[in-house]
C-alpha cells in the first residue's frame, strides 16, 4: 500500500478554484527547483495565502533534509519528492516538494475565517 499524507497549499481564492478543477501545476520557483510545494502544517499554509487547499500526497521515494548542493537535482537521482523537516527553532520551514503533479490529489478548499475586529 502506498503511503499518503494530508497536506496544504496556501494560495489565493482564484488559484484554489483552479486547483479544484484542473489539479495542481508545478512551480518553477522554490528552493528545490521545479515541483509542487505543500506543507503538512495548516498554520504554515495560512502564512502563504488567505485560501487553503487541502490535498493528499503520495510522496513515493523521499529525500529528507538534503544539503543545499542537492536542492535542485534530487529528481535526477530517482527521488519523487523532497521533505524539509521543520526544526524547533524554525518550524515554518517544513515543506514537501513533489515532482510529479499526479502525486498530489485535490481534497477540498478551506477558507480562513474572517476575524471580527469588533470582538478583539
Amino acid at each position: 500500500m502506498k503511503e499518503t499524507i494530508t497536506a496544504y497549499i496556501g494560495t489565493d481564492e482564484a488559484t484554489a478554484q483552479e486547483i479544484s478543477k484542473k489539479g495542481v501545476r508545478p512551480s518553477n520557483f522554490g528552493i528545490f527547483g521545479r515541483g509542487n510545494y505543500v506543507t503538512t502544517s495548516k498554520i504554515n499554509a495560512e502564512c502563504l495565502g488567505k485560501t487553503i487547499v487541502k490535498v493528499q500526497i503520495t510522496p513515493g521515494r523521499v529525500l529528507t533534509n538534503p544539503p543545499p548542493e542537492e536542492w535542485e537535482n534530487w529528481n535526477e537521482k530517482g527521488y519523487d519528492s523532497v521533505h524539509m523537516e521543520g526544526t524547533e527553532t524554525n518550524p515554518n520551514r517544513e515543506q514537501h516538494c513533489i515532482y510529479d503533479s499526479s502525486r498530489v490529489q485535490f481534497l477540498e478548499i478551506i477558507y480562513k475565517k474572517k476575524i471580527d475586529a469588533k470582538k478583539i
